[in-house]
């Protein structure tokens, strides 16, 4: 028996976002399907004495309901709709061979803004990073001082460390002060060699360690620009590195609740192609990034209303922070910023 369902190892579903587009286009939502199944069978047979019948027919009626919940099926649905209503843009399809005419993309999404990628991802969870950073030092100590133990171990430090030892032993017997003075320059530097071999085996380790005033930058960015932040960042072209889409994940809509079993099965950066459908909600345009406040015209300062003086303050604060916002958004031409109904890994 052939298949044309593709089956899909879906990792995030935003299922209330979807059912919402779906019951727009079916005029409601359909839950899930009731199929019954009646079986009937007559037996037995009639006979006629006069006025008394003796047998008869006799009716035995079995039903069977099936019912089958949509869940799944729901984002195969939704894509074949918008795909119909060509309100949808498979760029594998339509733009395979054409991967750099990324303007003429831009343009087809105004009017088809749905859009369906497989590429290259990658998974950005910065509260990972901002845990990692804070405790890789502490692992980086430990393996510094697995190091020094190792070293110290080996036969190389050992011999040295008996031969420092009887010199010191030695010392004490010395009653001349010059040969004495001598010998404690030879100990001096047989301690000093001792040292430089443990300073090499654990130099490595050490150099891997993350300054301070890094990790309190890092920590202090992540939890003022994106708290709680995890971006799936994804290239669908491998001919056009920068056409990037970018999209950002509620943690509740990932289908394994336990996000290190995701990351442990496909990794931050997975080596198999993933695919997104979703809404392309921003499309940055080329060139600078233009100011809100450039043709606003200045009611606020002129009014003698305290309310619309107090507006126009409040307007100036979110436009001095909007720069701050868009570095959190990583959002810029050539790339496209999308809302994500499913990720998922196609099986073919």
């Amino acid at each position: 028996m052939s298949r044309t369902v593709p089956i899909r190892d879906l990792i995030y579903f935003d299922f209330d976002k979807t059912a919402s587009i779906a019951s727009q286009l079916e005029g409601g939502l359909l839950r899930e399907f009731h199929e019954t199944q009646s079986d009937s069978e007559e037996f037995g047979a009639g006979m006629n004495l006069q006025f008394v019948n003796f047998g008869g027919k006799t009716s035995d009626s079995r039903t069977k309901l099936a019912v089958r919940s949509l869940h799944h099926d729901l984002l195969t649905r939704v894509v074949e709709s918008l795909k119909t209503q060509e309100l949808s843009l498979d760029l594998a399809k339509e733009f395979a061979s054409r991967t750099h005419e990324v303007d003429v993309l831009h343009s087809e999404l105004e009017s088809r803004p749905y859009i369906q990628a497989e590429g290259v991802s990658r998974f950005h969870d910065f509260e990972r990073i901002k845990t990692l950073v804070n405790g890789v030092n502490a692992v980086i100590d430990f393996a510094v001082d697995s190091a020094r133990d190792s070293i110290k171990k080996s036969e190389a430090y050992q011999i040295i460390a008996r031969q420092v030892e009887e010199a010191e032993q030695a010392i004490l017997n010395i009653n001349n002060p010059k040969q004495k003075s001598a010998a404690k320059k030879e100990v001096k530097s047989a301690k000093a060699q001792l040292e430089q071999i443990v300073n090499v085996a654990v130099a490595n380790a050490q150099s891997s360690q993350i300054p301070d005033w890094q990790v309190s930058g890092i920590e202090c960015f992540i939890n003022l620009i994106v708290p709680n932040r995890k971006l799936l960042v994804l290239q669908p072209f491998d001919e056009n590195p920068d056409f990037k889409l970018i999209c950002n994940l509620k943690e509740d809509c990932f289908l394994d609740s336990d996000l290190d079993n995701l990351l442990f099965a496909y990794g931050s950066q997975p080596n198999v192609r993933l695919s997104v459908f979703g809404l392309a909600t921003h499309i940055p345009a080329k060139g600078p990034l233009p100011r809100d406040d450039e043709d606003r015209e200045d009611d606020g300062e002129n009014s003698n209303d305290d309310v619309q003086k107090l507006e126009r303050a409040f307007e100036s604060v979110f436009d001095g922070i909007k720069p701050i916002e868009n570095i959190g958004r990583f959002a810029y031409y050539p790339r496209v910023t999308v809302y994500p109904l499913a990720v998922y890994r196609t099986i073919r």
